[in-house]
């Protein structure tokens, strides 16, 4: 009995600002960065037109590396009183299913990847194409060394194993 009526006189004691307030989602978007040697400031601006009574704004889209004490809220261009009765900051977690860009994410990151393994290949075509380009400048060459001197040993190459090498690549 003590709970309820605890209860009871927690309910009506309740300011009913909080509970009747209505509550707008608003998305922001960044206005201002400034940048000092051990971190940045970043200011965000969202608009939002509130008609008279209590309102709780939500601005869903800060990033979840936002450290909670160094957000600040103000109001400009305001037509008539506001009062800022407090800011409150939560992280939430998303799940995959909410998270719809991580599809899109998931399959720029794999295009990219393919892309990357494709131009890697291109690249290895193309200095195996110049090493052959090379190979056959110098066989091209051959015939103007001068023969080995006839006191020398010389190694005679071997050209069938050479040309048939050439053939096959």
């Amino acid at each position: 009995m003590r709970f309820f009526v605890a209860f009871l006189a927690l309910v009506f004691f309740l300011p009913a600002t909080s509970v009747f307030a209505d509550t707008i989602k608003v998305a922001s978007q960044i206005d201002k960065v400034t940048v000092f040697p051990s971190g940045a400031a970043v200011v965000r601006a969202a608009k939002v037109k509130l008609g008279k009574g209590e309102h709780v704004i939500v601005i869903g889209d800060l990033p979840g590396q936002a450290v909670a004490s160094s957000i600040r809220v103000e109001g400009r261009q305001v037509t008539g009183n506001l009062s800022i009765g407090s800011v409150d900051s939560r992280r939430l977690m998303v799940t995959k299913a909410e998270a719809g860009g991580d599809v899109e994410r998931k399959r720029l990151e794999d295009a990219i990847e393919a892309a990357k393994d494709n131009r890697a290949a291109i690249v290895a075509e193309i200095e195996t194409a110049q090493t052959k380009k090379q190979l056959i400048s110098n066989l091209a060459n051959l015939p103007n060394h001068p023969a080995p001197s006839q006191g020398s040993v010389g190694v005679a190459p071997d050209w069938s194993g050479l040309l048939s090498l050439i053939s096959s690549e």
